[in-house]
């Protein structure tokens, strides 16, 4: 499945992190995925982080903060063109940071989109709060900043190239400029309010209809969804869903009510259950009806959250 992230084995290990379709996050490959694959690499010494983002989901973040913050391994973290709101969160667990004059970092406050009533919006704001909250110590601890200043520097969604960063101590080491970067496509362009003009030409705007990205993301949404209803109990069938890239949420769907069919009980094993549907499909309708119900108030409650 293509991913946002990959990893290459060498002498020490290369991670390469970088968002040249789609943010942190995406593709349906979690920060769960992440760990079991920096798992897998064994007992290393050594990881060199490239960066190239402009951010993503923040649970996926933060978790990828601390597997690489709490790592043995000595981390060193590369800024090759952007590094923008969580992604700059993951940098942090950089103990060298590196970056270009011309590349940039960006952090600002967390956002997200949320409805309901006037509780559920305070509610919301609270999350909010609580997650500025986590990510403030991250850049605290690498730039020995106080949470007051850093706090004024995340309201005011603060653009730095590689010499501010430097001055500042998000980066330890400058770099020469590089004379081109990777242009990266992203929705998040939209939402960057004080972007400078030069990194403008680096980030551009989903393109439609001719980018396939779009029905595929959609496919992986509505899996997520679907499977998000049972709170983790089905997490392999879900990877295998995701992974099939001709799985549909309508088949997933399928293949997940026939996975409950096989799991079903009585709930009075001391008598016999009769059940009466003069319709044979009444039962199932009546599930797949209540999952699309489900479904749909998931889609409605969910709020996307970014940092």
């Amino acid at each position: 499945m293509k991913g946002w992230y990959t990893i290459k084995a060498a002498s020490s290990v290369t991670v390469l992190i970088s968002a040249f379709t789609e943010e942190i996050g995406g593709w349906g490959i979690t920060a769960q995925q992440f760990s079991e694959d920096l798992k897998t690499l064994g007992d290393i010494s050594h990881i060199n982080l490239h960066i190239h983002s402009p951010g993503g989901d923040v649970f996926d973040g933060i978790a990828i903060y601390n597997l690489l913050n709490k790592h043995p391994a000595k981390v060193t973290v590369q800024i090759d063109g952007l590094a923008a709101s969580m992604a700059s969160v993951i940098a942090m667990a950089g103990d060298r940071i590196v970056m270009p004059e011309n590349a940039l970092m960006m952090i600002h406050k967390p956002w997200g989109i949320s409805g309901g009533n006037a509780n559920d919006m305070r509610d919301y704001a609270e999350l909010l709060d609580k997650v500025e909250s986590v990510l403030i110590p991250a850049y605290a601890r690498k730039t020995g900043k106080s949470a007051e200043s850093l706090a004024e520097m995340l309201e005011d969604e603060t653009w730095m190239d590689g010499r501010e960063c430097v001055a500042q101590g998000f980066a330890d080491e400058l770099l020469p400029a590089v004379s081109a970067m990777a242009c990266i496509e992203s929705k998040r362009i939209e939402d960057f309010e004080h972007m400078p003009k030069d990194i403008k030409g680096m980030i551009t705007s989903p393109k439609g209809s001719t980018n396939n990205a779009v029905p595929e993301q959609n496919r992986i949404n509505g899996i997520k969804d679907l499977f998000a209803m049972f709170g983790g109990k089905h997490d392999a069938l879900k990877m295998q869903c995701l992974e099939d890239v001709d799985c549909t949420p309508e088949k997933a769907k399928d293949m997940l009510l026939a996975s409950l069919g096989k799991i079903a009980t009585p709930s009075n094993k001391t008598t016999d259950a009769h059940i009466y549907a003069g319709n044979g499909n009444i039962t199932g309708d009546a599930i797949r009806q209540g999952l699309f119900a489900r479904l749909g108030h998931e889609r409605a409650e969910r709020g996307n959250l970014m940092p």
